[in-house]
């Protein structure tokens, strides 16, 4: 696979095992969003993609929006936010979040890897933090403001993974995006080939195994997907025909050969 970027990934470093010249990944990067106030018959999408990424709206609607702590000296709840994200990744879906700038595939690791600072912003000691994530919760699916815990993160993820989603990637004609749930802004926002690197994605593949399995992927479920209309300057042109800079003209030392015989 030759990959025609503006950027790099970490899966990139896998091209000096060698790559099949007749398989183009052009990873063009595209950012829009969708507004969650406004209701779902209503499209705000280009095509069809409303349609096409319902099924992963409503799993983000499902997922938690904040770490709730109750201060027994407040007498009140404090909260910290949470991006809820799913990465879709040549047929599967990954639920993540995003918690003062670091992504979680899982639990593991949030208590003891928050920010002090952030930590004694909303007076809350680590320890409560872990007795937070540690409750019991009702799984109470619906577009609101949900907890996040430990049992309920399990709940929820174990239906978004335990399935492939083809049909989404198909429609996309990608075989990576990521769609983000910002719940105060009320926004989604959806990213067509984003940079694997920034979600800590190697966490989840190493680079051989990522740039193998984007290969195979637009190798098979996306080969007969029309390849998109998108601009390539002429140097990337010349450059993906096999030619150089040295193509089509004589050196001058052919000339002088020719001129002594």
């Amino acid at each position: 696979m030759r990959i025609i970027s503006k950027f790099r990934d970490y899966y990139d470093s896998a091209l000096c095992y060698g790559a099949d010249p007749n398989l183009l990944y052009i990873r063009t990067q595209e950012e829009l969003q969708r507004d969650t106030y406004i209701k779902d018959e209503k499209k705000q999408l280009p095509g069809n993609m409303d349609e096409i990424l319902l099924p992963v709206f409503n799993m983000l609607h499902n997922m938690p929006s904040e770490i709730s702590i109750y201060s027994k000296r407040f007498k009140r709840d404090f909260q910290i936010p949470i991006i809820s994200k799913i990465i879709g990744f040549c047929g599967v879906f990954y639920p993540a979040m995003t918690i003062e700038d670091t992504t979680y595939y899982d639990t593991k690791g949030i208590v003891s890897s928050l920010p002090s600072e952030s930590l004694e912003y909303i007076y809350t000691k680590r320890e409560q933090i872990e007795e937070a994530l540690s409750e019991k919760q009702k799984y109470s699916f619906c577009y609101s403001r949900t907890k996040l815990t430990y049992e309920y993160w399990k709940k929820v993820t174990e239906e978004i993974t335990t399935n492939r989603y083809d049909s989404v990637f198909l429609g996309l004609g990608v075989p990576v995006f990521k769609v983000e749930h910002y719940y105060k802004a009320r926004m989604i926002q959806i990213t067509l080939n984003p940079c694997l690197k920034n979600e800590d994605f190697p966490k989840i593949k190493i680079p051989t195994d990522c740039f193998q399995e984007i290969s195979m992927y637009l190798g098979n479920q996306l080969a007969s997907q029309k390849d998109p209309n998108i601009g390539i300057s002429d140097k990337d042109m010349i450059a993906e025909k096999g030619f150089d800079d040295w193509s089509f003209r004589k050196h001058k030392m052919d000339n002088k050969g020719r001129k002594r015989k």
